[in-house]
């Protein structure tokens, strides 16, 4: 991973700038990890990947902004921390060509796009397309179930609270989880 620049390359595409990769990937590899400083939602850009409640991760890699969004996606948002050193990456969740987008559905792992002032059509085109993108606080039971195995840490936990689930979550905050 020490050379994410050489791995992806920046395209236009009908629906904007997008992020595709220069080799291929098999699923459960890790493709990418982001880069950058971290920040409190009020302070963040727009463009920047919201990690917990509060907590966003402001990208250095200028490259990372053009992932775009999917309703079936084929990498989703890793969450760890190394005994306090909080790393974020991409994985994989099928395998991917070179040549081919890279996109995560931004329902993992933002809470409330309408609020940030950033929700939007979606236009993935996939059967399960959820139309509009407006964070997990939006999403229907059906879809939270749906993409359960997806989120991030934060988001896994308010799912649990919410399907009255418990395992041993007693924290949202990334922090208190060690990988």
């Amino acid at each position: 991973m020490s050379n994410n620049n050489a791995m992806f390359c920046v395209k236009d595409s009908l629906k904007g700038k997008s992020l595709t990769c220069n080799r291929n990937f098999c699923k459960g590899e890790i493709v990418l990890e982001f880069i950058g400083s971290f920040k409190s939602l009020n302070e963040a850009d727009k463009k920047a990947l919201q990690i917990d409640d509060n907590l966003m991760i402001e990208s250095t890699q200028i490259f990372d902004n053009y992932i775009n969004h999917s309703c079936t996606p084929n990498i989703r948002i890793l969450i760890k921390n190394h005994f306090g050193v909080v790393r974020c990456y991409a994985e994989a969740i099928s395998d991917i060509q070179a040549g081919e987008e890279i996109y995560f559905n931004y329902n993992t792992t933002e809470y409330d796009l309408m609020e940030q002032g950033v929700s939007f059509v979606c236009q993935c085109g996939s059967k399960n397309c959820c139309r509009v993108i407006k964070g997990y606080r939006y999403l229907s039971i059906i879809k939270k179930n749906e993409i359960a195995h997806l989120l991030i840490p934060y988001l896994a936990a308010k799912y649990d609270l919410e399907i009255g689930q418990s395992k041993n979550v007693s924290n949202s905050n990334i922090l208190s989880y060690n990988y």
